[in-house]
Formats: C-alpha cells, structure tokens, sequence
C-alpha cells in the first residue's frame, strides 16, 4: 500500500522536472519512472497514450519487457544503489530512446479512436469524462480495450486520465504484468492525485511543443522563400550578364588570329567566364539542396550502408575501400535524408581525394550526450596547420578543378539540422572529420 509520506515524497522527487522541464518527452520519462519504481507505486511497467488528431496512441512506455529483463533491471539497480532522485533525474535523450525502442514494438500498433471511445462507452472513456483513475479487468472480451490490450499479458490495468479543466490530452496505463499483484483502492486514489500533478506540466509541453513546431515550420518557409529569392537573381540577375560576355568572347576570338596581340586577354577572359560559370551552376545547386528542408523518418546506419553501396563503383575505380562499423538498434530519426546522405558524401569524397594512389576509409559512429557522432577517417596526405581553419569557408579550395563549395555545403547542412562538423588532421598521417547529429524530439 502506498502511504502518503511514500506519495509525497515521489511527488517532491518529481517536482523539478514538473515545473521546470518543457520537453515532453523527459516529463514523460520522469512520471513512469516514479510509477514503475520500487520505492512508490512499483507498477512493473507504464506506458503513456496521448491523443493526436483524434487518436490515442502510445508515445512512451517504460519497464521489463520479460522476467530476465526485469531480473536484469533490478540487479543493475541495486548495485549502482540508485535513489529515486537519481532515477527520475537520470533522463537523457538517448535513454528515452533506448527504453522506448526496447519496448515499442509490443505498443506501436495500438491505437483507439475517439469514435470507438464513445460508441463503446470504453473504461478510458469513462476514466478520461469522470476524471477518475480506473482499474479494468482484462476479462470480458466484449470489452473494447481487452481487445486492444489483450496481448500485453497483464490480468488487470490501472487507467489514470491526463486532463486539465479544458482538456483531456490521454491515460497513463500501468499494470503488473509480471508480478500478477493485485491494484488496490488506495494506490488507485495515490495514482490518480499523481497524474493529476503531471497532467498540467505534460499539457505545458505539448503547448510548447507544438509552438515549437509552428515556429520551425515558419522559419523553413521563410529559409526556402529567401533561396527561392537568390536563386532566381543568381539565374538572371549574374548568369545573363555573363552570358552575354561569354558571346562577346567568343566573337572576338573568332574574329582575330591566334598571333593577334590581344588574343591572350581574350582568351582569359572565356576561361574566366567559363569558370565563373561553374562556379554559378554549384552555387545554385547549393542553394536548392538547402531549399530542400524535408524530414522524413532516416536510420543513420542504413543512410551510411546505403551511400557506401552507391559509389561503390566509384570507390573501386579509386582503389579505396571503406570499413564501417554502424551502431546496431539505432532508432529512426526525424531528419532531411537526401540532405545528410549529400553532406556525407561530400566527406567521403574529401577522403577519397587525400588518398590519391588509394587505401582506406574508416567510418564508425558513436552516442554521444544529445545526439549520434559519425566518424570519417582517411589515412591521405593530410591538411597543412594554417590552411584547416578555413575548409568549411565558401569558394575555399586547394584543388585546381575545385570551388570551395563542398565542405561548405557539407557544414550548412549540418547546421541546419542543429548539429556541426568539425576536422582533425596531420600532415602525411591522414584526416579525420567528427559529425554530430543531435536527436530530434520525436
């Protein structure tokens, strides 16, 4: 049975995180890892179904996914002697992650609409119109939520309503799955006054969350609107007027002899605008990949294997091989794919050219705090002290057939994602460039 001291002291351990926190996803985090710990409800596991578009869905759950896990867990526990301070200020994105993934794929299919809530007069409808917590049977299976849960394996759930005085934003669900142990009145009471307390800081998240959102979507309009912009003077405003000189350059050289005293000044000007040319057509093809803010759902590793696999070809004509070590069970993130598979290209290509007689590319990822680290490693002839500073500047170049625009565009695009690029290099021993990618709030 939960006391109140144990209540108020979960409640206290929580507070932090309650008023200060805006991220969903660590409010989340914290609240069933109070539910699911041994020293307040000791629910053996929690997950959360929020609505969206009128649809309740699960978003995070958190506890064993067997007996061996859970043996795991506790064992794990006891010897790092973890307070409950400690286990609810322990989120971290990558946790978050870790613990969802290990779980998801037993949750991610439920899904109840508000129209099945209400024609079936649901338990979590009647948890969510009363706002009281309710404990459910999983035994009549004309019930609509012994078809939805039936499969997790638990006898009996406690349902407790994420509502405010406006709002019902969803139900936290707990159960003891593996205990079997019965769910009393008065840890019911202790669940519901908990929620409660939960309920107005997962409301602020959402809130801010979804300004969040409005704000980016506005920002990208905005970055696409100004590409949009320079893209068309680039086109017209410089490519016509060199155009037009192009011709007048190439009348000249037409109309004097290759002995002719000012042929050299001709013919430097059509190699000048033959390169300025290029210089334009990559700056306009920069600018439309940096137009191209769509995110869609990318799994670093598979975007690594899968770019290697493509300029295969190319890599054998170079005689470069390339070993790479993914990170296995790394969750899908919400990323612009065509953009990062570009940027990382560049890199590898950067790599390939520092070896010139050929040899070999390291690529390996790492987690690191926030966000996955992408390793690029050539064994080449290295980038001299002075000139490293400026490899991710516009237009900078130590090729002769090169713009400058790669590595630049290679950064831009990291930045974009809110996540950088930075080179280590020794002359004669090679090069090594560290990417970092944060994790997105899902």
């Amino acid at each position: 049975m939960l006391e109140p001291p144990d209540l108020l002291r979960t409640v206290n351990a929580l507070v932090n995180v309650l008023e200060e926190s805006t991220d969903l996803n660590e409010i989340l985090y914290a609240t069933l890892t109070a539910i699911t710990s041994g020293e307040s409800f000791g629910f053996n596991r929690a997950f959360v179904m929020l609505f969206k578009d009128d649809v309740l869905r699960p978003v995070f759950a958190l506890g064993p996914r067997d007996r061996e896990d859970a043996e795991r867990i506790w064992q794990g526990l006891t010897l790092k002697n973890l307070s409950l301070d400690d286990l609810i200020g322990g989120y971290s994105p990558v946790n978050f992650q870790q613990e969802w993934s290990k779980l998801k794929d037993i949750f991610e299919n439920i899904s109840i609409t508000r129209d099945e809530l209400r024609k079936e007069n649901s338990e979590i409808e009647k948890a969510l119109t009363e706002r009281k917590a309710r404990v459910l049977r999983l035994e009549d299976p004309s019930v609509l939520e012994y078809r939805k849960f039936k499969d997790l394996g638990a006898k009996e759930l406690a349902i407790a309503p994420i509502v405010t005085l406006k709002r019902e934003l969803g139900v936290i669900v707990a159960d003891n799955f593996l205990t079997g142990a019965p769910i009393n009145r008065s840890k019911m009471m202790a669940l519901e006054t908990f929620v409660f307390q939960a309920a107005m800081a997962i409301s602020r998240a959402i809130l801010f969350k979804q300004l969040e959102e409005k704000e980016v979507l506005i920002l990208e309009l905005q970055k696409k609107a100004i590409y949009q912009e320079l893209i068309f003077k680039l086109s017209h405003e410089i490519k016509n007027p060199l155009t037009v000189l192009g011709g007048v350059a190439s009348i000249l050289s037409e109309e004097i002899g290759p002995d002719h005293p000012l042929r050299i000044y001709v013919d430097a000007v059509m190699n000048s605008v033959v390169k300025m040319e290029n210089i334009l057509k990559e700056a306009i093809e920069l600018l439309q990949k940096q137009a191209d803010t769509k995110r869609e759902k990318t799994n670093l590793s598979e975007l690594i294997s899968n770019k290697i696999k493509e300029i295969d070809g190319f890599l054998k004509a170079k005689k470069v091989t390339v070993e790479f070590t993914p990170i296995e069970d790394l969750p899908a993130l919400l990323l612009p794919k065509n953009q990062l598979a570009e940027a990382l290209e560049y890199i590898i290509f950067n790599a390939v050219d520092a070896m010139p007689s050929g040899g070999k590319i390291e690529i390996w990822m790492e987690r690191e705090k926030g966000g996955i680290c992408i390793y690029v490693r050539d064994h080449g002839v290295g980038i001299p002290e002075d000139i490293l500073p400026n490899i991710f500047d516009p237009f900078f170049s130590t090729k002769k057939e090169g713009y400058g625009i790669g590595l630049y565009n290679a950064k831009q695009i990291l930045l974009s994602v809110g996540g950088d690029i930075e080179c280590q290099s020794e002359l004669h021993k090679g090069t090594t460039f560290k990417i970092f990618i944060p994790i997105p709030v899902p």
